[in-house]
């Protein structure tokens, strides 16, 4: 049998020096584990996808709780969910521009 390839190495430090936005691409297909990931922007557009099955998720999700405004009650609503669809759960507020 082969062997499962080990998950790409990702450092949250380094992702959250940019970070700019947090978003959850959830699929109506399968278990969320398998079908949904983190999109994590950086301030220069730079997108790090995160599944929601790599082991840094659970580091990852505690960081993103400490975060002003970050939209933990929306997180666990996603987690359950069976829709397809991408939804913000943070922007950094620094970043905002008024009209």
């Amino acid at each position: 049998m082969p062997r499962p390839e080990e998950p790409e190495a990702i450092d949250l430090d380094e992702v959250f020096a940019t970070l700019a936005e947090v978003a959850v691409r959830t699929s109506e297909h399968g278990s969320w584990q398998e079908h949904a990931c983190f999109l994590l922007g950086s301030a220069s557009s730079q997108w790090q996808v995160i599944p929601f099955g790599h082991p840094v998720v659970c580091d990852l999700v505690a960081r993103l709780r400490q975060l002003p405004g970050f939209d933990d009650d929306r997180l666990l609503d996603l987690i359950g969910s069976r829709e397809t669809g991408i939804t913000v759960l943070w922007r950094d507020p620094s970043l905002t521009r008024s009209h």
